[in-house]
């Protein structure tokens, strides 16, 4: 029996020398031979059975959430031994041995050595799945999608291996899934953007990249034998968000695309994603190319562009380079003047910047804010001295941008230069873009309830020119509607313009249905001005009355048709 124990002992640190030494490489380790010898000692001390389960935090180990390790397992038995450990980040792992009871017992000797291989095993796999998890809070956020750290390793390693020339990197996201988060509710609006995720990452391959950078912004690299199949997706793809009931949202999104050329030199990370990549999907996110846009050297021009105004934009505000032009409001009954919207034009260095070239530049940043604000002081004191003149006066439209409805004090801060000039709220009227609904709806629903409190209108500018859709005029108490030029039909003889006649006389009935006055701008002709009285159209704006006027010209227009 003594030579049978010696004989056991020795083949146990023999096996246990093996063990050891595998599970400390530093390379890569080979868990097969790792679970053999583990098999190899259950047989030696006659276990039936091995357990051990990792669970990531405290509150899996108490629902039973964790993942079971067994390489050996003949049928069950009776617990002999017990370990529990858990980790500095709170991740659980325990060990359990099982013995069928026909069996001999372990001796104190054979339990002693049972207890070390335990204890041995409990700490691998706790520091194997330690590693694990500190790879996962580096590389993945908090829902479980890739994060920027995840690309920029992905992009050294490609970038290295001198794979680059044969990948495309893209930068998108949803369009409009503020709506479909407001639509469908939060629950349902996660699940879209996790089945949008896998999908994306589907069609960019297993040698492809998806991560997200901040809520429904992502970036993607992929082979360029890949692009056609991902930008399909991009462009329109029906995703599941309800599984049960089989229920599916149509997706799309504003994707910029830089095609790596073979000639491209890796200097930075930032180099791709922010001077390269970024500017092809800032214009893919203005719709005007699309919204799929491929960067090319022009864009970087743009860029320059946009840039120099943002510089040159603070000391041009101190010099009050910007002012106001009028372009008059008419009741398409009467042909009175009944309103106005004030317009920015800016003077620099003796020359008009076109405003394509400023407005858009300066909306990228809260620049805008700034310029909105200061406009709106200038209204408010050519407003004053109408009034201390005696003038006639009509109510003044205003711009705000949608960069304003993330501020909490857009009401006190609007209030308090109004008031500043005593001008009665009900001669000012804010116009809002039809893109402002990208926002919550409850916070523009709120914005546009205050101002109404306050005895200042509000209006819906440019419907039609984008996502047009009934939930913005539904539930939100806007005054007027400006329907944009874009679906003003030109003749009644072409095919498009027999459409848009259509398309127009139903927005026009829906807006007058539900109680708000319908403005049309961009009218130039008298064909159209004619189709809009059929219409029953409230209001106009456009060449066949009036371009913008100075504050001097508007003064005496307003004086001879109000």
């Amino acid at each position: 029996m003594k030579e049978k124990t010696t004989e056991q002992t020795e083949r146990f640190n023999g096996l246990f020398r093996q063990l050891v030494s595998e599970m400390t490489q530093i390379e890569k380790i080979n868990v097969p031979l790792i679970e053999k010898m583990l098999m190899e000692m259950c047989a030696l001390f006659r276990l039936s059975k091995t357990e051990t389960y990792l669970y990531n935090s405290l509150e899996d180990e108490k629902r039973g959430k964790g993942e079971r390790l067994s390489c050996h397992d003949t049928g069950e038995g009776e617990r002999v031994l017990f370990f529990r450990i858990v980790t500095s980040i709170l991740t659980v792992a325990t060990t359990a041995v099982y013995m069928k009871p026909d069996v001999r017992p372990l001796s104190d000797e054979e339990r002693s050595m049972v207890a070390l291989v335990m204890r041995t095993v409990l700490h691998f796999v706790s520091r194997n799945r330690f590693k694990r998890v500190i790879e996962r809070l580096a590389f993945y956020d908090d829902a479980g999608y890739r994060n920027l750290r995840s690309l920029q390793n992905y992009n050294r390693n490609v970038f290295i291996e001198g794979r680059h020339y044969s990948f495309v990197v893209v930068r998108y996201n949803l369009r409009h899934f503020s709506m479909i988060n407001r639509d469908l509710g939060r629950t349902a609006a996660d699940a879209v953007l996790w089945n949008h995720y896998k999908l994306v990452e589907e069609k960019a391959g297993k040698d492809g990249i998806v991560c997200r950078l901040d809520g429904d912004n992502f970036v993607a690299v992929c082979r360029k034998e890949k692009l056609d199949g991902l930008l399909a997706c991009l462009d329109e793809a029906n995703i599941i968000y309800d599984e049960k009931e089989g229920k599916t949202i149509g997706v799309s999104t504003s994707t910029g695309v830089y095609v790596i050329p073979d000639s491209f030199t890796y200097d930075t990370h930032d180099e791709i994603i922010r001077n390269r990549v970024f500017h092809s999907y800032l214009e893919s996110m203005n719709g005007k190319q699309g919204h799929v846009v491929f960067f090319d050297e022009n864009l970087s021009l743009r860029r320059e562009k946009i840039v120099r105004v943002q510089q040159v934009f603070p000391e041009a505000l101190r010099k009050k380079e910007f002012f106001a032009v009028y372009r008059p409001k008419y009741n398409i009954k009467t042909g009175k003047i009944i309103g106005a919207e004030a317009l920015c034009r800016w003077r620099h260095n003796g020359a008009l910047v076109v405003p394509g070239e400023f407005i858009p530049a300066l909306e990228e940043s809260n620049d805008i804010c700034s310029l909105d604000f200061y406009m709106l002081a200038n209204i408010c004191r050519d407003i004053r001295r109408w009034l201390d003149e005696g003038r006639n006066i009509v109510r003044i439209s205003v711009n705000l941008s949608r960069r304003h409805m993330i501020h909490r004090n857009l009401l006190e801060d609007v209030i308090k230069i109004i008031d500043e000039y005593k001008v009665p709220h009900h001669y000012i009227e804010f116009e809002c873009t039809e893109t402002t609904t990208d926002v919550e709806f409850s916070v523009l629903q709120g914005i546009v309830s205050g101002m109404h409190e306050l005895g200042i209108s509000m209006a819906v500018d440019d419907y039609g020119v984008g996502y047009s859709s009934l939930n913005l005029l539904r539930g939100i108490p806007w005054n007027a509607v400006k329907i944009d030029r874009s679906i003003l039909p030109l003749n009644e003889e072409d095919a498009i313009s027999r459409q848009l006649t259509v398309v127009l006389k139903h927005v026009i009935g829906v807006i007058k249905e539900i109680g708000m006055e319908c403005v049309v701008e961009g009218v130039e002709t008298q064909y159209q001005l004619d189709l809009l009285r059929q219409m029953e159209c409230d209001v106009v704006q456009g060449y066949i009355y009036d371009r913008p006027l100075t504050a001097e010209d508007f003064e005496k227009r307003m004086q001879t048709n109000c």
